[in-house]
């Protein structure tokens, strides 16, 4: 894998200046690697010395773009990703089969996303900053988090289950379970990525029902919801 020259004093040798190739694939993928020590005196016979390792290594797309960049990032990372080429996909998916979604969840974790591992339960925009913070992780370029909902820029319309009084929504997605939602947060990047239900579509959801007059929306901030009592949703 490599080689270097050093000088002798005694029973210790510094050695400096170490170049090794072919060390990690050329991949997003975590490796344990060992790495066996030969000396040579000569330069062409070797003689085997100990070992070092294992040693975990990170291999990314390119120059991580997160700050500060937490090993337990790169580890999940990584650990998801494992050599596809599908990135941001294999992140999307992964996350939701550790995470689970609570739209009750109490515990803030806007802080430091990777705080959702420690407590497994999370909205949507805490999902969608944990996918930003991964991608981060093993990518220089990342995507952008958006917040959708269905009213207007002055008057964001909100409307009322029958199935759960009290429950003000502003919209409904036609996905999986076609849920309800006051507002959604999901993730562009190329594609739309939900990492709540692991899906991906080019470019957003198809709502099937919401508030009257309102329109889709989206916006990098949550909304504040108006109520219009003239629509109410009977499932």
């Amino acid at each position: 894998l490599g080689s270097s020259s050093a000088n002798l004093a005694g029973s210790e040798a510094n050695v400096t200046g170490l170049s090794l190739s072919n060390l990690v694939p050329n991949s997003v993928k975590m490796e344990n690697i060992t790495l066996d020590w030969e000396i040579s005196f000569d330069g062409s016979t070797y003689t085997a010395l100990n070992s070092t390792g294992p040693i975990t290594f990170f291999s990314t797309e390119s120059s991580p773009s997160a700050s500060p960049l937490y090993d337990l990032a790169l580890e999940k990372a990584t650990g998801y990703i494992n050599g596809s080429i599908a990135i941001v996909g294999m992140l999307n998916a992964k996350i939701n089969q550790e995470v689970t979604y609570d739209l009750v969840d109490i515990n803030d974790k806007s802080g430091n996303p990777l705080s959702i591992y420690s407590d497994p339960a999370a909205n949507c925009d805490e999902f969608v900053a944990l996918l930003k913070l991964l991608h981060g992780s093993v990518s220089s370029s990342t995507g952008t988090v958006k917040i959708v909902w269905c009213g207007d820029y002055l008057r964001k319309y909100g409307y009322q289950r029958t199935s759960r009084p009290g429950a003000w929504v502003t919209m409904q997605y036609n996905l999986g379970s076609q849920p309800h939602f006051h507002y959604h947060a999901v993730y562009e990047s190329l594609l739309t990525y939900d990492p709540v239900y692991a899906t991906a579509t080019h470019p957003s959801y198809s709502i099937i029902e919401k508030a009257s007059s309102a329109t889709y929306q989206e916006g990098p901030t949550l909304p504040t919801a108006a109520i219009d009592t003239a629509f109410i949703c009977t499932h």
